[in-house]
């Protein structure tokens, strides 16, 4: 009936310790982390299991390391225990991550560890940020926090990044560059475009320079059509515009001349609008002046309304 008894408040007890993990470890979350282990811990006392009892108890010391227990609540087992844990606290737990696929750079607080698979020590009893970064795939990223004596197995799934993929292949050697076009057709489709340009910026010997790139509907495999040196901060704009628009040109793509820019103005500057305004007002001055000093004089003001309309 104990056996039985201490089974269930084994699990009651881990389904707390599960809920409370969810939460930001700090001044309300320790004493109740620390106590579920204690309680933890002599259960398995009671049970006689030595290792999963050293276990429960360091987690609990490492939460509440001041922490002297009551020789009237605690049998002298426990507390010789206790003692004997001390200084010796390990200060990290133990994670195993593994990605598919495998090879991803892994970071702790934007410390590079290594790549997948791989078993870290990861600081206990504080949040940490975890990324993965996977050339051809999106970042992952999460804020986990472990206890002291944790072990763990992490497997993540790494999900394709297009736009990297792309970047991925236009970055590399020509072979490559040949494997970006199914991906190159799929975008042009799904947006309708004839044509497809890219712009990567780039850096050779400390220089900044900007690769275009242009692709069609017809050819998706892109092709390098040049590369312009980004000098000037933003008075070097219009230099780099004119040479992006000179290369797209050599390379086949419509050049629309001044003429064929549609008018800019509001509609209401147009000369057919000011003109009709202008007819309008001149036959109400005449329905209303009456003919005379009076019909000029209303003219005029309707005119000058028309106009700044």
């Amino acid at each position: 009936m104990d056996r039985l008894e201490n089974r269930e408040a084994e699990r009651e007890f881990a389904a707390l310790e599960k809920e409370l993990r969810k939460y930001r470890l700090g001044d309300a979350t320790r004493p109740l982390l620390a106590d579920i282990f204690m309680k933890m811990g002599t259960i398995s006392l009671w049970d006689g299991n030595l290792e999963a009892a050293l276990g429960s108890l360091k987690k609990a010391r490492s939460l509440r390391p001041g922490f002297d227990p009551d020789p009237a609540l605690f049998s002298p087992q426990f507390r010789q225990i206790w003692s004997g844990i001390g200084d010796a606290l390990p200060l990290d737990a133990e994670i195993l991550v593994e990605s598919i696929p495998p090879g991803a750079s892994i970071f702790v607080d934007d410390s590079g560890r290594g790549t997948t698979p791989r078993r870290l020590k990861i600081p206990a009893s504080r949040p940490v940020r975890l990324r993965l970064e996977h050339p051809g795939f999106q970042a992952y990223l999460a804020t986990r926090q472990w206890l002291t004596g944790d072990s763990e197995r992490i497997e993540i799934l790494m999900v394709g990044d297009r736009e990297a993929r792309i970047a991925g292949f236009l970055g590399s050697t020509r072979s490559e560059i040949r494997e970006a076009a199914p991906i190159v057709s799929e975008m042009a489709k799904e947006s309708g475009a004839v044509r497809v340009a890219f712009l990567m910026m780039d850096k050779r010997e400390g220089d900044e320079e900007l690769r275009v790139l242009a692709a069609s509907a017809s050819s998706p495999t892109p092709r390098l059509l040049g590369s312009i040196p980004l000098r000037g901060g933003r008075e070097g704009i219009p230099s780099v515009a004119a040479g992006i628009a000179g290369m797209l040109a050599e390379a086949g793509w419509p050049i629309r001349t001044a003429s064929a820019i549609p008018n800019r103005r509001p509609w209401y500057y147009t000369w057919w609008f000011l003109t009709g305004v202008g007819l309008l007002a001149a036959g109400a001055a005449v329905a209303l002046g009456g003919g005379g000093g009076g019909g000029g004089n209303g003219g005029t003001s309707s005119s000058t309304s028309g106009v700044n309309f």
